[in-house]
C-alpha cells in the first residue's frame, strides 16, 4: 500500500506551521525563516476530474446533471471548464483514465465529488426513469436524503439533497 509523501511532509510542515484560532476561524501560520506567512484558504478554485472522452463528459455533466459551462466548450477540446455553484469543474482529457474509487473503512464507496441538489427526490426519480444506474436513495440522520450514479468514466457522483428538515429527522427516526 502506497501511503504517499503526506506522512513524511506534515511533521516537517509542522516544524514551521501552528494552528492558530480566532474568531471561529482556523488557519494555518507558517513561518518562513523570520517572517510569518498566513495562508487563508477561502474555498475550492477548481476540480478537474480525468475523462477518456472530453465531449461525452461534458454532454453527462450538462445534460444530465445540468452543470453550466464557465468557458465556451468547441467540441475537439482537450478540456472543459464548468461551475457548480462558484467551483469549476475542469474535465480534462487523459490517456488512462485512473479509478478514483475508495472505501471507507465499513467497505462503502465514497465519492470524489457530491453535489446538492434542490428536490432530491424528483431527481432520483427523473434519473431513475431516464434508465440511469443508480444506488438506493440513502437517508442519514443529521445529513439528509442522497444516493450515488457514476459518470461515463466510472467516477462516484453523490448527489445530496441539503440538510434535513425536522420532518425528515423525526419521520427517519
Amino acid at each position: 500500500m502506497c501511503i504517499g509523501p503526506a506522512l513524511f511532509i506534515f511533521p516537517i510542515f509542522e516544524l514551521f506551521a501552528r494552528w492558530h484560532g480566532r474568531n471561529g476561524k482556523m488557519k494555518w501560520k507558517l513561518f518562513e525563516g523570520a517572517r510569518e506567512m498566513s495562508v487563508n484558504i477561502t474555498n475550492f478554485a477548481v476540480v478537474q476530474l480525468p475523462v477518456k472522452d472530453v465531449e461525452v463528459s461534458v454532454k453527462w455533466y450538462n445534460e444530465v446533471l445540468g452543470i453550466p459551462f464557465t468557458f465556451a466548450f468547441t467540441p475537439g477540446d482537450n478540456e472543459a471548464w464548468m461551475n457548480v455553484g462558484g467551483v469549476g469543474l475542469g474535465l480534462v482529457r487523459t490517456e488512462n483514465v485512473p479509478s478514483l474509487d475508495f472505501r471507507n473503512l465499513d467497505g462503502q464507496f465514497q465519492p470524489i465529488i457530491s453535489l446538492q441538489v434542490q428536490n432530491i427526490h424528483t431527481v432520483y426519480q427523473e434519473l431513475a426513469e431516464k434508465g440511469y444506474k443508480l444506488s438506493e436513495m440513502l437517508y442519514k440522520q443529521g445529513g439528509g436524503y442522497s444516493f450515488q450514479l457514476r459518470d461515463p468514466d466510472g467516477h462516484i457522483n453523490h448527489l445530496w439533497g441539503g440538510w434535513p428538515s425536522e420532518e425528515d429527522e423525526a419521520a427517519n427516526r
